[in-house]
């Protein structure tokens, strides 16, 4: 029996693309899905139209070209959905042969939109709490100080009170 490759690839949680050029050839569901696309729309797509800049574009073609024969590239990186925003995405891609020139290529990419909004949840929360924390440490230190002041004056108040019942007696 033939394995049913795309079965397999149409129901992943990751988005799948075969690409030639930089171009999609093919994209499963849940690629165009990240994106905000119709599957439909990807084919024949340049991958461009997914990078949040020119600059992000040109520096993965730069990892492509660096890339070790059957090697993988896999970044991290703000990408551009279809209405404009920007999520955070893993990608990882390699040459299907990588010896010869203009080989296509298969993407794998996860969403990581989540992961990120809760590092950044998390990274605020600990801003926050870092702050508290140094505010207390700011208050306790003033009580503590006040205290010690407190203490200090109780002390000379007590030695007076023991100079003046020593003058009482002698008198």
């Amino acid at each position: 029996l033939e394995f049913p490759w795309q079965l397999v690839l149409e129901n992943t949680i990751v988005g799948v693309g075969y690409m030639q050029d930089r171009k999609f050839l093919w994209a499963n569901a849940r690629m165009a899905e990240i994106f905000g696309y119709q599957p439909a729309e990807m084919a024949g797509m340049a991958v461009r139209h997914l990078y949040a800049s020119v600059d992000d574009y040109e520096d993965v073609g730069r990892l492509m070209v660096q890339a070790q024969p059957d090697a993988f590239v896999t970044h991290e990186r703000a990408m551009a959905c279809k209405n404009g925003s920007l999520i955070w995405c893993r990608i990882s891609g390699r040459f299907i042969y990588p010896c010869e020139s203009g080989s296509p290529s298969v993407w794998v990419v996860q969403d990581l939109s989540d992961k990120k909004e809760a590092e950044n949840a998390l990274r605020r929360m600990n801003q926050r709490l870092e702050l508290t924390i140094e505010q207390r440490t700011t208050n306790l230190r003033r009580t503590n100080e006040a205290l010690n002041a407190q203490i200090e004056r109780g002390r000379l108040l007590q030695e007076t009170v023991v100079a003046s019942r020593e003058k009482y007696r002698t008198l």
